[in-house]
């Protein structure tokens, strides 16, 4: 198996547009087949879509920046050929751990709750015609910050105490003010701080971001699979 540069994909959806946000991304290549960067070139229909002439992309998205996504977990998978997205019209299906088989036509995409599927193994079976292939990865854990709490109210200061909980290492912290912006010195593990001491009172937020490694991933009747993870905890706070 060779290893390969590894170029952002060309995606759909909410938790697709994060594979061109992260900074973590990690690619198997089982062909000679490569995944393109830039626009958004037209899909393309294959005579063939059997899983070899496929490159697969998997993007998930733990959590997010306003309440309807911070308990939610978003999975999308597309699949790519020569750089473009794979417009199908055959009846392609792809079935997923915790989803209803969907009929293909460029990507798939669903919303889980984080609850029910960190760090569990997703199968997903993809059927073209007679053959069908599975791919499975592994939704890494959701990171979280346990103090503040959500809605507290937090003193200003040069030094804003911050735990967390993560599993690796993970991009920033960050808080907000009304119009100030502060990011977090990490001190040591599971703990950082925040100069909040220019912060106005009032309403603001403290958020996690981290970009996990997928593990697990294995697509071995594909072209390539390529796998992101973005991962956000945050928390809503007074700043008093």
């Amino acid at each position: 198996m060779r290893h390969r540069h590894i170029i952002p994909l060309i995606v759909l959806g909410a938790a697709t547009v994060m594979f061109l946000l992260a900074g973590c991304t990690n690619k198997l290549t089982h062909s000679g087949h490569s995944i393109s960067d830039g626009g958004l070139p037209p899909p393309v229909t294959l005579a063939d879509t059997s899983p070899a002439h496929l490159d697969v992309g998997v993007g998930i998205t733990i959590g997010g920046y306003d309440a309807a996504s911070r308990n939610t977990t978003e999975i999308a998978l597309q699949f790519t050929s020569g750089g473009r997205l794979v417009q199908f019209t055959k009846g392609e299906t792809l079935a997923c751990t915790g989803a209803q088989p969907t009929n293909l036509t460029t990507s798939f995409d669903h919303k889980y709750s984080t609850s029910a599927v960190a760090n569990s193994l997703i199968t997903c079976a993809y059927t073209s015609g007679h053959a069908t292939a599975s791919i499975r990865f592994q939704v890494p854990s959701a990171p979280a910050i346990l103090a503040p709490t959500e809605g507290a109210s937090v003193a200003r200061g040069y030094t804003t105490p911050v735990s967390y909980q993560a599993q690796g290492d993970i991009e920033g912290i960050v808080a907000l003010g009304k119009q100030q912006k502060t990011i977090a010195t990490l001190t040591t593990p599971g703990q950082a701080t925040l100069d909040t001491a220019a912060f106005s009172t009032g309403p603001g937020s403290i958020a996690l971001t981290q970009f996990p490694t997928v593990a697990g991933a294995m697509a071995p009747a594909f072209a390539s699979l390529q796998t992101n993870c973005t991962a956000i905890a945050q928390v809503v706070v007074t700043w008093a």
